[in-house]
């Protein structure tokens, strides 16, 4: 008794035999763009690349006014992927009543034009150095 007066309690024999209790949850409510935002930026234009991580494709995405950036994960490089992960990113923007109307990218992205004019998006393909993704962050 003295020992764990002086000492406290044994923390290797306390740890074995409690429990972890799960802390309580947090619920964020979603909060509305103010009006002057979306007066200014409603109509969005993205930047977009492919960038590698561990060799792991990543479409990353940032908008040119409010510098908004996304990045998703690709299975592969293919069209269909690529394709699906811009509607994903335009589902993002439009989840807050944004709409993505240009579309910024290198050569690569050229196949999709089609694709994107149907989707509403106008995509200004450029050569491969002339667009960085680096050049809209801030």
């Amino acid at each position: 008794m003295a020992a764990e007066d002086m000492f406290g309690p044994n923390l290797g024999s306390l740890r074995g035999k409690t429990v972890r209790r799960n802390g309580t949850t947090v619920n964020i409510a979603p909060r509305f763009v103010p009006p002057e935002i979306m007066d200014r930026y409603r109509d969005v234009t993205i930047a977009m690349d492919v960038m590698f991580v561990n060799k792991l494709a990543f479409l990353v995405t940032i908008s040119i006014g409010i510098k908004f950036g996304t990045v998703k994960f690709l299975v592969s490089r293919g069209h269909d992927n690529i394709l699906a992960a811009v509607k994903r990113t335009k589902n993002t923007y439009a989840k807050r009543g944004f709409s993505v109307t240009h579309c910024k990218a290198d050569l690569e992205f050229e196949p999709l034009c089609s694709d994107l004019d149907a989707e509403g998006i106008h995509l200004n393909a450029v050569e491969k150095n002339e667009l960085k993704l680096s050049q809209y962050v801030v």
